[in-house]
């Protein structure tokens, strides 16, 4: 027998290896079908998808095989990652690379053996897609294309899936830096609004309102990062409670303390839930600054495969024309355009509607 050597690229290719955070984590139904397809397609007995670490070879999918992972020095995969196509034993017990090896003269009794090196973007072999059967045999040229077609599908998704991981953490990161960013804004303004340098030439003192907006955002990513695992929230039983308490921490005031949004309690993207919090807020604090604080009805409906957002108060008529000119406005109609939400705005016998609906998922 002959020990695998080991990779020029060994220390990058391990480096990237970890990158995708494979190792030791649970079987996959993506990488069991590609196997599963492989397996029916040559007719072999056993089939591995293989990740070959630093002193193992490690099975992430595995078919008619008992171990989870073997030493890397008797594996036929350290061997097949030393090149970039297709790796091929016919018959390893006439192979003086494999004869002894213990994998040949014991369980699973490998005689024959065909992989291709699972190869990133980056150029390293991080381990190999191969099929073993206990006879000799060959592959034909479909079986050997259809094999290193599938090697790439395996990367592929690899390489997909830690994007995703990436891009999510940086959404963490980002959401985290603004929370913290707000935060301060908002401490500042607390200070500032005891110094007298807030109020507008002794007119109106606009610092309160603009610090309770930095609060109420601060609270909304607060709250939306405890679900930063999941993909989709719930409208009425997550969403909701946020909205409320935003509304709270701007100062409008109701009767009993909290501003009641009824709301259907349907499943919506994450994503989509902040943009539409933040255009329920938007809308009602805007709204509700017409007439003396006071808060506006609101509904918040599932339509089947759409929600139907409406916001509606009576409104004298020099409160609706403020309000159709408020700068906030502007920010309204751009979450309702994020939203691809169809929007209608109607002013009858002096009531203000705010209709949107929208697709509850992306």
């Amino acid at each position: 027998m002959i020990r695998p050597g080991v990779p020029e690229d060994e220390t990058a290719r391990l480096s990237e290896l970890y990158s995708f955070q494979v190792l030791d984590t649970a079987p996959d139904p993506e990488m069991d079908a590609i196997l599963d397809l492989l397996l029916a397609l040559t007719g072999a007995s056993m089939g591995t998808i293989t990740f070959v670490d630093a002193d193992r070879q490690w099975f992430k999918s595995r078919r008619n095989i008992s171990v989870q992972q073997t030493s890397r020095e008797v594996a036929f995969c350290a061997h097949g990652i030393l090149g970039n196509d297709l790796f091929v034993v016919p018959d390893a017990r006439e192979d003086i690379r494999f004869q002894g090896n213990p994998l040949v003269s014991g369980g699973p009794h490998v005689v024959f053996y065909a992989g291709m090196p699972l190869r990133t973007s980056q150029g390293h072999n991080i381990g190999m897609l191969c099929v073993q059967d206990r006879h000799p045999r060959h592959l034909d040229e479909i079986q050997k294309s259809v094999l290193r077609r599938l090697a790439k599908n395996v990367v592929t998704i690899l390489e997909l899936r830690r994007e995703q991981e990436r891009t999510s953490r940086v959404k963490r990161e980002l959401e985290h830096r603004v929370q913290n960013t707000l935060q301060f804004l908002s401490s500042l303004i607390h200070l500032q609004s005891g110094t007298g340098y807030c109020a507008d030439q002794g007119e109106v003192d606009w610092m309160p309102q603009f610090s309770a907006r930095l609060d109420a955002m601060s609270w909304m990513l607060r709250s939306f990062n405890n679900y930063s695992d999941r993909e989709s929230v719930f409208a009425g039983a997550q969403v909701g409670p946020i909205i409320q308490e935003m509304v709270h921490i701007f100062g409008i005031v109701v009767p009993d303390g909290s501003w009641p949004l009824a709301t259907d309690d349907f499943v919506i993207d994450r994503d989509r839930a902040m943009v539409l919090t933040s255009l329920v807020y938007e809308l009602v604090t805007t709204v509700a600054g017409q007439a003396e604080e006071s808060a506006p009805e609101g509904r918040l409906v599932n339509t089947g495969d759409a929600a139907e957002l409406v916001i509606s108060k009576p409104l004298a008529e020099d409160g609706y024309s403020r309000l159709i000119e408020d700068y906030r406005f502007a920010i309204i109609e751009t979450l309702a355009r994020r939203l691809n939400a169809d929007d209608s705005i109607q002013y009858n016998k002096n009531v203000f509607t705010a209709r949107y609906r929208f697709a509850i998922a992306s």
